[in-house]
């Protein structure tokens, strides 16, 4: 049987989503914000039916990834979305408690904000493939239609940005916890194959090569022709490895094994970068004061970071002046300190 969720169907974990779904659906229609709702919109892997399955020691299936819902306003009222926002807080830490996952909801968006963001990765894979579970299917896909042919070059410096962040991520807990527990090493793990996937993906965004599915898009990067054989064949390796984990993840709770992982990872994700980096910097069209924003933000970060002598000549993009920090970051041979890794978190997650 076909999943509507996971790759792999699986009797318990169809059972779970369907009756979560199903739940948090109701208690959406009976709060008083539910005037405001448009849509509600479960997305990310499950919502693409490319959601992971962990099998634990005793057999058992468990949810493995986090669940992602968009929450689609039909105003433009801040103090009605807010309403929405309270609300869906409350249901996030209830059904987290529940699950023992992470369950994010998006803050609410008016409907024509969000066509307006078709060309935006989060957006349009929500759009081109969304499980409803408030809203008409039919009156959804001809709200969002058509859709944006490309996704601008600054999309894919996100992605590479967000997977790397999580990579250094990765290197402090384990260049700094003397004893790494079953949670840590999830985490190290869950960061180096995401990595290793924004690696692939960029290179088919790069080649216009990217697909909605992750399986198409492995496809896709075994039949690309790219020069540097050896570097490229690795990296195709590494994300059919990548595949594997997203689908069915084990975890190795050994350090070791862990860290030439990671140090095979981030030399990867710095070849990746450096091959792309005439695309990732390429110009777009923005207005006056989206500029001046980034200006202010680039300042920021070389200023925070002033130690890592960044290039000035390459850091006039802001996403690439991330890259560039990150590259930095992660090839150091100590931790960053506190001050360090809480400095650059808030730059990340304002820009996020």
């Amino acid at each position: 049987m076909k999943s509507k969720y996971t790759f792999t169907y699986n009797t318990q974990i169809e059972i779970l989503m369907d009756s979560t779904l199903a739940d948090i659906a109701e208690e959406a229609r009976f709060d008083a914000s539910f005037r405001h709702l448009k849509y509600l919109v479960l997305g990310g892997g499950y919502g693409r039916g490319e959601g992971g399955i962990l099998i634990k020691e005793n057999g058992e299936a468990a949810l493995y990834n986090d669940l992602d819902f968009f929450v689609i306003s039909n105003t433009r009222l801040p103090w009605k979305n807010n309403q929405l926002n309270q609300f869906f807080k409350h249901v996030s830490e209830k059904w987290e408690k529940k699950l023992g996952i992470n369950v994010d909801f998006s803050k609410a968006k008016n409907a024509k904000y969000v066509k307006s963001r078709s060309h935006i990765m989060v957006w349009r894979e929500m759009i081109l493939s969304p499980t409803l579970l408030i809203g008409d299917a039919e009156e959804f896909q001809r709200y969002f239609s058509p859709i944006s042919p490309v996704m601008p070059p600054s999309e894919t410096a996100k992605l590479l940005v967000n997977r790397m962040s999580g990579l250094l991520l990765a290197k402090q807990r384990l260049l700094r916890k003397s004893d790494l527990f079953y949670e840590d090493y999830d985490f190290i793990a869950r960061n180096i194959n995401k990595a290793v996937l924004a690696c692939g993906d960029a290179l088919l965004l790069f080649r216009g090569k990217y697909a909605l599915k992750v399986q198409d898009r492995l496809q896709s990067l075994d039949e690309l022709h790219v020069e540097k054989t050896e570097k490229w064949a690795k990296l195709k390796s590494l994300y059919a490895e990548a595949v594997r984990f997203k689908k069915t993840p084990s975890i190795l709770q050994d350090r070791e094994s862990q860290m030439r992982k990671l140090q095979e990872t981030v030399e990867l994700s710095i070849e990746t970068a450096r091959t792309l980096e005439g695309f990732l910097c390429s110009s777009e069209q923005k207005s006056l004061l989206r500029r001046l924003k980034e200006y202010l933000i680039i300042f920021q970060l070389r200023k925070k970071f002033s130690f890592l002598n960044i290039e000035s000549t390459l850091a006039n993009n802001m996403y690439f002046c991330f890259i560039l920090v990150l590259m930095s970051l992660l090839q150091g041979s100590a931790p960053l300190s506190d001050e360090h890794e809480n400095t650059y978190r808030k730059m990340w997650n304002y820009i996020g």
